[in-house]
Parts: structure tokens; sequence; C-alpha cells
């Protein structure tokens, strides 16, 4: 579960960033300095929420594998 929400905070702050890029390009807003600060505020809090979940979870996958490891092996100390 926090893998996919990892993943769905990064490709928010990826379509944060290329909408502030494309209006950067296309048009102006009218905002400037504001919007370019809201909009990296944003990009970066989500990518950091996003790498912080995906992290978490490949720990939290290590920590599995090894209870199976350990279990393995006491079901093979049992057997033999």
């Amino acid at each position: 579960m926090e893998k996919e929400f990892g993943k769905w905070c990064l490709d928010i702050a990826k379509y944060v960033l290329t909408a502030g890029i494309l209006a950067t390009v296309f048009g102006n807003l009218g905002g400037g300095t504001e919007m370019y600060f809201i909009g990296g505020l944003i990009f970066i809090s989500f990518a950091v929420a996003g790498f912080v979940l995906l992290k978490d979870s490949e720990k939290s996958t290590e920590k599995l594998k090894e209870k199976k490891k350990t279990k393995k092996e006491r079901r093979k100390i049992w057997k033999d």
C-alpha cells in the first residue's frame, strides 16, 4: 500500500512540475514569483513524501523476506 501511494505522490510531483514548465513556456499566468514558489513547494512536498514512502515500503519488504527465511530455517531444523 505504501509503495503505491509513494508512486502516486511522485506522479503528482511530476504533473505539478510539468504544469509549471508548460505555463511558463506558453503564457503568462500573471502570478509571477508567487506561482513559481507555490508550484515548487508543492513539487518538493510530494516528491519527498513519495521517496519516503517508497523507502519505507522497501524496508518492510526486506523485513518480510527475512521473516520468511527464519521460518523456513526453523522448519528445516524441526524436520531434521
